[in-house]
């Protein structure tokens, strides 16, 4: 329990843009992030986006470093460290065999997961042509990306839940206020349970 992964990355290079899924905080170079509890066998998936300062040289170190009270041992604390590296690739070729499927699927789903959480907070003000255009950015950016990487069932699901909100979505001016009600609590219950399957 108390789990939480501590990042320091280069930042003469790498300046932190974003965290996808989870709280967290910069202490000087680091990055914190607050997994809370995490259960046996349980994975969880965090979701980091840098801008690059300037051009990469060299070969790039993230030092990690896991931290968590053991419940099996007294709720000692354990610490388990260990560096990760990227490097720049040499040509375009070298660059795309560099593409993890996975990560491409998590940055998708993320990335959609968010355009629709914008779309529900403009259609909270009543701004529902606004809602619209970035629904239906989030749905033309999914479909670009599940053109270009094999489809995994959350980036179906994340779809769907887009697909299901935007059906209610052009009908809004229409509803009551409680049909409207309704329509929110059904399209942030479902885009948070979207993201949260892909933690």
């Amino acid at each position: 329990q108390g789990t939480r992964m501590k990042i320091r990355f280069p930042s003469d290079y790498l300046a932190l843009n974003h965290v996808y899924g989870y709280p967290y905080e910069m202490e000087g170079n680091d990055v914190i992030i607050d997994f809370k509890d995490v259960f046996s066998e349980q994975n969880k998936s965090v979701l980091i986006k840098f801008d690059v300062r300037k051009k990469i040289d060299r070969k790039l170190e993230f030092e990690n470093e896991l931290s968590y009270e053991d419940v099996t041992l007294n709720l000692n604390t354990v610490k388990e460290t260990n560096i990760s590296s990227i490097e720049p690739a040499g040509n375009k070729t070298e660059f795309d065999k560099g593409y993890n499927d996975n990560v491409r699927q998590n940055i998708a789903i993320f990335e959609a997961n968010e355009i629709m959480e914008q779309a529900l907070k403009d259609a909270d003000d009543g701004n529902y042509e606004s809602a619209r255009r970035k629904l239906l950015e989030g749905k033309g950016y999914m479909n670009e990306q599940m053109n270009q990487v094999a489809p995994s069932p959350e980036m179906k699901r994340q779809m769907e839940t887009m697909d299901k909100y935007g059906d209610e979505l052009n009908s809004a001016e229409t509803k009551s206020d409680e049909e409207k009600k309704e329509m929110q609590k059904s399209g942030k219950y479902d885009n948070y349970n979207s993201r949260k399957k892909n933690q």
